[in-house]
């Protein structure tokens, strides 16, 4: 069973945290699943930019760096722990998307291969589909990758009508409980 990093290109951050048990999936960066906010705020690489809360639920958006990818993460906390992460890998345009989709595929592929090194091969081969929108109809690429510990990742990239696109992360947590949280 190969060793898997606690998180997407976490080996490129240096001073990481430790490795994760064999086919467990930790969290996103330096900011693992279960984390309370205040620590999460305090990580390593965190660049927080804006925090939104009601009584058992928040939403912290920072920005960081991992292998000279710019990215955006919107880190949820349940009760005071962190779960879901969405991290977008930031492009030059407007919202952080890219202007063409060239360049977007090129990053996809980046980051699919980095994600394979790291992790393996993802779970099913690239899913190519449509979706239809209110503005048009929106080409995704994305594929999924889920360990152990029920965690998984999906890695998305979409295609709008307009010629942007996007890539994005998506973090969930496995079965595992980490103080109140459900991971």
């Amino acid at each position: 069973m190969r060793v898997l990093r606690f998180a997407l290109l976490a080996a490129a951050l240096a001073a990481g945290p430790a490795d994760a048990a064999p086919g467990v999936l930790a969290g996103f960066g330096n900011v693992p699943f279960g984390t309370p906010m205040d620590l999460a705020k305090a990580a390593r690489g965190v660049e927080v930019r804006e925090q939104r809360c009601d009584d058992t639920w928040c939403e912290m958006v920072y920005r960081t760096t991992v292998r000279e990818l710019d990215v955006t993460v919107w880190q949820q906390f349940s009760n005071g722990r962190a779960i879901d992460a969405e991290v977008l890998v930031r492009g030059p345009g407007a919202e952080g998307r890219h202007l063409n989709v060239s360049r977007c595929d090129a990053t996809y592929s980046r980051v699919h291969m980095l994600l394979t090194e790291t992790y393996g091969p993802s779970d099913v081969p690239i899913i190519l589909r449509n979706e239809y929108t209110p503005n048009g109809i929106v080409e995704v690429r994305e594929t999924t990758w889920t360990f152990s510990n029920g965690a998984r990742i999906r890695e998305k990239r979409d295609a709008t009508i307009d010629g942007t696109c996007a890539v994005r992360l998506f973090y969930r947590p496995g079965l595992d409980r980490v103080g109140d949280a459900r991971l």
